[in-house]
């Protein structure tokens, strides 16, 4: 698959989870040989939630829809915002969206809120093969300057299915998504540009358990809905080797 015959839908598709196996191993090849499709991806992995919150105004006056045609056209609203933010940034050193923001939450609280609405379903319907979730975790590695791969990784009790890029405040935000055995969805996100104290702090999130940690210059969170002891000790299992 050349970056010439990736079209936005098809990039959005695979976001999606939506291609056949076949074609999800060709994207993930493309996105491994492609600084340019790399870069597409991000641009189209934009956090939704926020963006939707930015034109809350045009929104508001816009008329009555159904849900199944606000459902219809999602992925063209995921399409245009990602191509304005192309267009703004120029497709350089980064998609940020700073601009538009107004009163977004603190980031721990809006991975929290994202958190809520994953449910074993969401991560176990369409698996990945191993090939897509390394490409994945090459396009989380670029955004987040940090080097990962699936031994680093790898928690033990948990297993790890995808990874992906959100954003929040204009920054990106790697999301490595995991399940564990008892079918909980559990989610391990970085941030780059965060500074403070770096000791493991516990919390508790929109009614989700979490640890939150900082330490080179990235912040980091694990959260879900588990006992805090089992975060912690998948917290331990990361901080020793990022």
């Amino acid at each position: 698959m050349t970056p010439e015959a990736l079209t936005d839908e098809k990039i959005v598709a695979f976001l999606d989870g939506e291609l056949t196996p076949e074609e999800d191993a060709d994207m993930a090849l493309a996105i491994a040989n492609s600084a340019d499709v790399a870069a597409r991806v991000e641009a189209l992995a934009l956090d939704m939630d926020e963006l939707t919150a930015q034109f809350e105004d045009v929104l508001a006056s816009a008329p009555d829809m159904t849900v199944a045609e606000i459902q219809a056209d999602w992925s063209w609203l995921r399409v245009a915002a990602a191509a304005l933010v192309l267009i703004g940034a120029g497709v350089v050193g980064g998609f940020g969206l700073s601009q538009w923001t107004r009163g977004a939450p603190d980031w721990h609280q809006a991975v929290a809120d994202y958190q809520t609405l994953y449910t074993t379903e969401t991560l176990a319907a369409v698996p990945q093969p191993s090939v897509v979730q390394a490409a994945g975790l090459r396009v989380v590695s670029q955004a987040v300057g940090m080097e990962l791969t699936a031994a680093s990784v790898a928690i033990p009790g948990l297993t790890f299915q995808r990874a992906q890029i959100l954003r929040h405040k204009g920054q990106a935000l790697g999301q490595l998504a995991y399940l564990d055995r008892s079918g909980n969805p559990i989610a391990f996100c970085i941030m780059s540009g965060r500074s403070g104290e770096e000791g493991a702090e516990v919390q508790e999130l929109a009614g989700l358990n979490a640890v939150t940690w900082q330490t080179g210059g990235h912040g980091f969170i694990i959260i879900g809905p588990v006992a805090p002891d089992a975060l912690t000790q998948a917290q331990e299992v990361l901080a020793a080797r990022l």
